[in-house]
């Protein structure tokens, strides 16, 4: 019976049939695949970066370490993380159109939004901590005596509709006026970055140079944006990077 239905060769040479052969990977599980999670590192660590600011407050804050004039030390603080953080945020789209760092252009928004946090804070400190809330009083004593209010107060008016539209809801909602909305940063950078120059050439407090590093650094980086600038700067590093790669 099982002859029968053995292929005629067999069957003449009394050789068994080989058994069919079946790849060993038919019947295997596909590996579950692996999550990404350097995304999610990375944003992690730019939350932990940006909050460590605030962390270095309170702790200070709490151990009665915040130096001889203890208001003047947070309103600083609270400002120069402000503009730290708000020009990193402008670092991103460069970084990615320049550099080719895809990773940086999730950051833009966190980064926006820890600058604008900070500028609150360092709003709040001024006008709760050195005037108690009192418009007259700034008004009266603030504003002649420090005319750089005005700037960073237009600053901040900036900043306020770009934070409350940063969400992806808003985005769609605006679709292209929601761009040009945000170029609005370009400005409110500008703004805080004399605002911080007038601060230090009121006060006489700080380096002298610092202000025109950060001037200079918002500068490049609207430069950057200039398509014609852009192209030669792309061009400039990737030579530069073939002749590190063969060299190495």
């Amino acid at each position: 019976m099982s002859d029968s239905l053995a292929p005629r060769g067999a069957v003449l040479s009394g050789a068994a049939t080989p058994a069919p052969t079946v790849p060993p990977t038919a019947f295997a599980v596909p590996p579950a695949r692996r999550r990404d999670l350097r995304p999610l590192a990375l944003r992690a660590g730019t939350h932990a970066a940006a909050a460590a600011t605030a962390l270095w407050l309170a702790w200070h804050a709490a151990t009665g370490d915040l130096g001889f004039n203890p208001v003047d030390t947070v309103v600083r603080t609270l400002g120069k993380a402000a503009l730290v953080l708000l020009v990193a945020s402008l670092c991103c789209t460069p970084a990615f159109r320049v550099l080719g760092a895809r990773w940086a252009i999730p950051l833009r928004r966190p980064l926006g939004l820890w600058a604008f946090a900070y500028a609150v804070g360092h709003l709040l400190a001024f006008a709760g901590l050195d005037y108690g809330f009192s418009l007259a009083f700034i008004l009266d004593d603030g504003l002649p005596k420090k005319p750089y209010i005005v700037v960073g107060l237009s600053a901040f008016a900036l900043l306020v509709p770009l934070a409350l539209t940063s969400t992806r809801g808003w985005q769609k909602r605006l679709g292209r006026r929601w761009t040009r909305l945000h170029r609005l940063v370009y400005v409110a950078a500008v703004l805080a970055a004399v605002h911080f120059y007038w601060i230090g050439a009121s006060t006489k407090k700080g380096s002298p140079i610092e202000p025109y590093v950060w001037a200079a650094g918002v500068g490049l980086l609207l430069a950057v944006r200039v398509p014609a600038v852009r192209t030669a700067l792309k061009g400039t590093v990737g030579r530069t990077l073939g002749r590190w790669r063969r060299v190495r």
